[in-house]
This record gives structure tokens, sequence and C-alpha cells, in this order.
């Protein structure tokens, strides 16, 4: 798995603290989700701010570079 998978991941455990959960850990998939589409938005505002003088962003080339982003082109 990819180290930047690998860390929104860690961002997604719960500790359960509460009286009668007994310190159990959760793990929260709905934030994941959110954070990895968080991560991909970023990247693909990325493409646009450093393809300056290009009047438009193929969506092709955003998935291309959401891919490179998280190790999973080949």
């Amino acid at each position: 798995m990819n180290d930047k998978i690998k860390l929104i991941k860690k961002q997604c455990y719960i500790s359960l603290l509460d009286p009668g959960r007994n310190g159990d850990i959760e793990y929260d998939m709905e934030k994941f989700a959110e954070l990895l589409i968080k991560e991909c938005a970023r990247v693909a505002e990325d493409v646009g701010k450093f393809r300056t003088g290009v009047e438009y962003i193929i969506p092709q080339l955003c998935a291309l570079e959401i891919k490179k982003h998280f190790g999973i082109y080949p």
C-alpha cells in the first residue's frame, strides 16, 4: 500500500474511551473516504496551478496525476 494511503488510513482510527467501550479502537470508513476524496481534489487543483497558460485541463491528465500521487500508475 502506498505511503500516502497509509497516512490517510492512520488518521481514521478512533479510540473509543467512553465508559463501557473498554478503550476499543474503531475504524471510520466515512472519514477515510472523505480524506481520500479531499486528497484527490487537492491533486487535481494542483494540476491546474502548475499548468499555467493552458486554457483547460483534460480529465485524463487529472486522473493520471492522481494515480501517480498514490503510486498506482504503472
